[in-house]
């Protein structure tokens, strides 16, 4: 798998602690765009944007509506956070798309990143992704997923499960400034 890139930024607005996250693929073109609240039990998505571009590189832009907005609990519970959205694919507007998403958390634990024992809150995600085609019917793709977050770091692991016969693990590889990244893709 290539790999891809996350930027995160926290900042203040209306006295409110907000996230954004962009998602860059493997050339480094933004295909994700979320904006999250902070609060003290959890992060809740405010706004969350998709991209597509066609064959001559021009941007286009999925209208995503979000059905339940709770992305991540910061508090140990019991209660799964729902995280669900709905998108029509840009470039082919009769594909109806949606993403329902399950996070929980596990358990406290260590892991070995670049050498070094780092606390981490482990989650268990469980995604199913719906598209839909217009007199195609509905494909199911059933995901769970195990997330490792360190402290001070974000996400360092995690391993994805998609059915009985796909396994796909990533480890955070390093973390750097906005201009570094931009550097490489001048």
């Amino acid at each position: 798998m290539p790999p891809f890139y996350w930027y995160y930024k926290s900042f203040t607005e209306n006295n409110a602690q907000q996230f954004s996250g962009q998602y860059y693929n493997v050339e480094g073109v933004v295909q994700q765009f979320t904006l999250e609240q902070i609060t003290p039990s959890g992060s809740t998505a405010l706004e969350y944007r998709l991209f597509e571009y066609d064959s001559l590189g021009t941007m286009h832009k999925a209208n995503v509506t979000i059905e339940k907005n709770q992305v991540y609990p910061f508090l140990q519970s019991d209660n799964i956070q729902r995280f669900k959205i709905q998108w029509n694919d840009p470039l082919t507007p009769s594909t109806q798309n949606s993403l329902n998403r399950g996070r929980i958390f596990q358990k406290y634990t260590n892991y070995n990143w670049k050498g070094k024992e780092v606390p981490c809150a482990e989650f268990l995600m469980v995604e199913t992704i719906d598209v839909e085609e217009a007199n195609n019917g509905v494909q199911t793709i059933e995901t769970t997923t195990k997330e490792l977050f360190a402290k001070e770091i974000g996400l360092v692991y995690y391993q994805k499960k998609i059915g009985d016969k796909i396994n796909i693990e990533y480890e955070l590889e390093h973390r750097e400034s906005m201009a570094e990244f931009e550097k490489k893709f001048q």
